[in-house]
């Protein structure tokens, strides 16, 4: 079985890493909060940039806002503000085997990586005709 995600527990990312073995030992949970994590970042560099915390002064800080995240770089995409961010392909296998250091919700298996596509892999045009406020 395989799946692929924003970020997977036994990717070679350091900072997340850590980050989730400290959560599944406070919460007996799984960290699958990558996609939070990025998001919540950018909002803070675009309130930092754009020096306010207005709605419509950060929104446009946030067009074309590119951040190095722990799971790669991730960009606000300026036509319609989608999020282009590298993607994960992991397989299915039992913790322990090559790959596996960590197991998804207590299974005894895990997703190993095997392919990160950046994010212009996966980006697709637009045809979005966003309205902005003016």
């Amino acid at each position: 079985m395989g799946v692929i995600w924003n970020w997977l527990g036994n990717a070679n990312t350091p900072e997340l890493e850590k980050i989730s073995v400290a959560y599944k030992k406070k919460y007996n949970e799984d960290f699958i909060f990558a996609a939070h994590w990025n998001t919540m970042n950018m909002l803070f560099q675009a309130i930092k940039n754009a020096k306010s915390t207005d709605a419509k002064t950060v929104a446009f800080a946030l067009e074309g806002l590119t951040y190095k995240s722990p799971v790669g770089e991730v960009k606000m995409r300026k036509t319609d503000h989608q999020l282009e961010a590298p993607l994960y392909l992991g397989i299915w296998a039992k913790q322990g085997s090559k790959g596996v250091k960590y197991d998804a919700e207590n299974t005894g298996y895990g997703f190993r990586t095997e392919a990160i596509w950046d994010a212009y892999i996966s980006s697709q045009p637009t045809s979005c005709q966003m309205k902005r406020p003016s």
